[in-house]
């Protein structure tokens, strides 16, 4: 592959604690020769432009930092050596792990978490963590960092910890901010919590624009929503999806069959993308931090496809989307909480699981969980879940598993 000779260095090195000026309010720094745009606690502490020769030719990088006492916060536009033609997916992936393996080695440490991003612009990215010893007699220092490549052009954000130090809760913020070009995208913030109706044992009953029916059927529940949009999407603001919630602390393992079958019309309500039908469990901090594992039918030109929808949205922007290819007809889902790590599972038949990547989150000890159910297009759409099952605690997964 073209990948191996885009070898170049990174710029950050952290400043003494004591000499690096405390945190302020977020607040949004353009850089213009960059062309990016990026929140920041206060404003830069550094900016500045290095050169650096690849095998390849030179390159440029552009670098904005803001030090604070416990964290460096760094964005870089790397400007990647020309090459011949397009890079392909493969290419473009080998050049996300090439610049992880070499950061992790420049840190003495190894990546101890990771997902991938795939931004609707078509972009690829990484958003992966660090924990590494730069300086040996010192301590740990934890590194994360997300990169978004777009053929020619690398970005990539870095959070490092001073020695011992931890990721501030919020530095999500920073990550989730960043936005290519010198307009920002509209963000939403996180909408007020609708109120529920209790639905017996399977949760709280949502409805946020009250035209759904949630059914209890004792060993089923029935959602059954009209021939309008209804959806769970924070790209759009989109989050009236109807959905079954409980609150949950700590460690769980949600298990539950999406039956029947899932046939999308052939026009969608949302102009922006075919006919979707989806249902399935949603792990929710709140409508800017939520997790979907779902089975999932979109309507291509009349032809119907079927996918396990396991996807992140994070601080209101796309995180993981680790989608698998599913056959149609019932799938059994299973999502787990274990510490930090959320883990999806499908199933056909309720014994033999398949696992999809898992995702890692900062979310906080108490959660809610439930059901949803999604209709993007001009059909009524009735969803019915059944064999629920809800295990509180450390518990591991009690099924059989292939794949990963």
């Amino acid at each position: 592959m073209l990948v191996l000779s885009l070898i170049l260095g990174t710029s950050m090195v952290l400043q003494s604690a004591d000499a690096a000026p405390a945190p302020g309010p977020w607040e949004p720094y353009t850089s213009k020769e960059g062309s990016f745009i990026i929140d920041l606690p206060g404003k830069p502490t550094k900016t500045f432009t290095r050169l650096v020769r690849a095998q390849t030719g030179q390159v440029r990088i552009i670098v904005v930092q803001r030090d604070t006492p416990d964290v460096l916060y760094t964005a870089e536009k790397i400007d990647l050596p020309p090459v011949r033609g397009r890079m392909r997916p493969a290419d473009m992936e080998a050049v996300l792990d090439y610049w992880r393996d070499d950061l992790a080695g420049r840190y003495n440490g190894k990546v101890v978490a990771q997902k991938k991003l795939r931004l609707d612009s078509g972009a690829y990215g990484r958003d992966f963590t660090i924990e590494g010893r730069p300086i040996s007699e010192e301590g740990l220092a934890t590194v994360r960092v997300r990169e978004y490549l777009s053929q020619r052009v690398l970005y990539m954000l870095f959070a490092a910890t001073a020695a011992d130090r931890e990721l501030p809760e919020d530095v999500g913020h920073f990550f989730a901010s960043f936005s290519p070009g010198t307009h920002r995208t509209k963000k939403f913030g996180p909408l007020p919590e609708p109120s529920g109706t209790p639905l017996g044992a399977w949760g709280s009953a949502v409805d946020p624009d009250g035209d759904c029916k949630i059914v209890d059927k004792g060993d089923a529940l029935e959602i059954a929503i009209p021939n309008t949009h209804h959806d769970l999407n924070a790209d759009n603001n989109k989050l009236n999806a109807p959905r079954v919630m409980r609150e949950v602390a700590g460690d769980f393992a949600m298990t539950v069959k999406a039956a029947g079958e899932l046939k999308p019309g052939v026009e969608s309500t949302n102009p922006k993308a075919v006919p979707y039908i989806g249902a399935g469990i949603v792990v929710w901090q709140d409508s800017d931090n939520y997790i979907i594992l779902g089975r999932a039918a979109i309507n291509r030109r009349g032809k119907v496809g079927e996918f396990a929808a396991f996807e992140e949205r994070e601080w209101g922007t796309r995180g993981a989307l680790n989608n698998r290819g599913i056959e149609p007809g019932g799938v059994h889902l299973r999502l787990e909480r274990r510490n930090n790590r959320i883990l999806g599972y499908t199933s056909k038949d309720g014994k033999t699981w398949s696992r999809l990547d898992p995702m890692e989150t900062s979310y906080p000890a108490t959660l809610k969980v439930g059901l949803y159910a999604i209709n993007g297009c001009t059909d009524p759409v009735t969803i019915r879940f059944e064999d629920l099952s809800f295990n509180e605690g450390k518990s591991g997964a009690g099924t059989k598993n292939k794949g990963r």
